[in-house]
């Protein structure tokens, strides 16, 4: 079986299809990383208010956020590339890969944190 390779694949409707699809997807991502960020600050301040040690929360922020941001990347190398004439090359995949594999660590680190705070 052989893979594609998103940078030389020919500039049909299927591959521009998949662009659009993956500029979806990742504007999503972001705004799931953002709106993270701002449940997780809310809870700070109200719910976990009590808990001594909040280190392990903010460094889940840090890792949402992080997530969005190389989310957001990955958007850019796609409109930079668009703007050329190409499909998406391989940076922004990287990009998305990174992208949800921290906010995957992000949810680990927060639920982890909200187990041992809720008991």
């Amino acid at each position: 079986m052989e893979l594609l390779d998103p940078v030389n694949a020919p500039s049909d409707d299927a591959g521009r299809h998949a662009a659009l699809l993956e500029y979806d997807f990742l504007k999503h991502l972001t705004t799931l990383g953002l709106t993270a960020v701002g449940v997780i600050v809310t809870l700070a301040g109200t719910v976990f208010t009590g808990t001594a040690d909040r280190d392990r929360l903010w460094v889940g922020a840090g890792l949402f956020l992080a997530g969005a941001v190389l989310a957001f990347m990955a958007l850019d190398g796609i409109v930079r590339d668009a703007r050329a004439g190409k499909l998406p090359g391989r940076a922004a995949s990287r990009y998305r890969y990174l992208a949800v594999a921290t906010m995957g660590m992000g949810v680990g680190v927060v639920l982890s944190f909200a187990h041992s705070a809720l008991g």
